[in-house]
């Protein structure tokens, strides 16, 4: 069996980028229908490297399916 994988990185929103977007559950949702398969979900954590800024936080979500 041969698979292929997406990575998805949505953008967060909300006034301390700390909430999914609105559209993020029918976008899973789109997913599953085209065979896609949630197999891991991660933190991501984004420091500025210039020191302006912060850190950035997002997840990170790891999809399979058979390849077609």
């Amino acid at each position: 069996m041969k698979y292929e994988y997406k990575i998805l990185v949505p953008e967060l929103t909300g006034f301390l980028k700390n909430k999914m977007p609105p559209s993020m559950e029918v976008e899973l949702n789109e997913l599953g229908k085209e065979g896609w398969e949630l197999i891991a979900v991660t933190s991501l954590l984004l420091t500025n490297s210039v020191g302006f800024g912060g850190t950035k936080s997002s997840l990170v979500y790891y999809f399979k399916r058979l390849k077609k």
